[in-house]
């Protein structure tokens, strides 16, 4: 008995798609800049600088036209009261 057409098209399709999702949430978990990591959603991340007992330090970065960019923090008075 040999398996239908469709049983092995279904099985071909949905192995396929384990490969897609497992290559996209790589991309989505880390990518490289360099020799430093991002941890990253789709605009928004965090550049690994480095490992300070288990605890990592770096940077928080947005993306701005396909580049990392360093986000510049701004601090400004604002009355709390009104």
């Amino acid at each position: 008995m040999t398996p239908k057409r469709s049983t092995l098209k279904l099985a071909l399709a949905w192995v396929l798609s384990l490969v897609v999702v497992a290559a996209a949430s790589r991309l989505m978990l880390a990518q490289t800049t360099g020799d430093k990591r991002i941890v990253t959603g789709s605009d928004l991340g965090f550049r690994i600088d480095s490992d300070r007992g288990g605890v990592p330090t770096g940077r928080f970065v947005v993306r701005v036209n396909g580049t990392w960019v360093e986000v510049k923090e701004t601090v400004g008075a604002a009355r709390l009261t009104q």
